[in-house]
This record gives C-alpha cells, sequence and structure tokens, in this order.
C-alpha cells in the first residue's frame, strides 16, 4: 500500500489526511509538508485514522513535528486510527500530543 497525503485548508489550519503505510522511505514527504504548514504560521491537524502501517522513524518525525509546532507556537493535533493510538501507547508517548478521537472535534477545538 502506498502512502496519500490529501490537505483541506480551515480558517487557520490546515488538514493532512494520511492513508496507507508510512515507513523511513516516505515520512519525510508527511513532515515536510506539516512543517511548511507551521511555518506558515498555521495549525496542523493530522488525520492518521486510515494509516495501516507506521514505524519508529515515523514516530520519531511525529515528535520532531510536535517540537516545530511548540517552537513556533501551532498546534498539532492528532486524529489516529486505532494502529496509530496503540503504537503511540505502547511507545509511552501518547501523552505528549494532543489527541482527537474525530476530525470534527479538532476542527471545533482549533477554530476560533
Amino acid at each position: 500500500m502506498t502512502l496519500r497525503i490529501t490537505a483541506q485548508s480551515g480558517e487557520s489550519f490546515d488538514i493532512l489526511k494520511v492513508s496507507g503505510e508510512i515507513d523511513y522511505s516516505n515520512c519525510e514527504l508527511f513532515s515536510e509538508r506539516a512543517e511548511e504548514i507551521l511555518a506558515m504560521g498555521r495549525g496542523v491537524i493530522a488525520d492518521l485514522r486510515d494509516v495501516a502501517y507506521l514505524d519508529s522513524h515515523t514516530v520519531g518525525r511525529l515528535l520532531h513535528i510536535r517540537e516545530t509546532a511548540v517552537k513556533n507556537e501551532e498546534p498539532f493535533v492528532i486524529v489516529p486510527g486505532p494502529l496509530v493510538e496503540e503504537i503511540l501507547e505502547m511507545a509511552g508517548l501518547i501523552h505528549l500530543f494532543t489527541i482527537h478521537g474525530s476530525i470534527e472535534e479538532a476542527v471545533g477545538r482549533m477554530e476560533p
């Protein structure tokens, strides 16, 4: 399964919908896109509900995106699917991220 990333713009944030498998060979596509958005002064909602595979390198990239968001004082929110949520929990990292159960919930928290 290949990686697919689509973007949708909100008022002060972008939603990056990611589906497929994210690993060392392609996670830079996602992280660079998220960091570009944060650098423009916009928040990011990462819709990871349709991610079928996620490796440890990608978890590291998620942490890097989070650090960039904190530095830029912009929100970085994850809407995980069961796989992503389980991996973040097993790694003991889920508490470091802002997690929402749905896109609607995340958007509601991001809109002024």
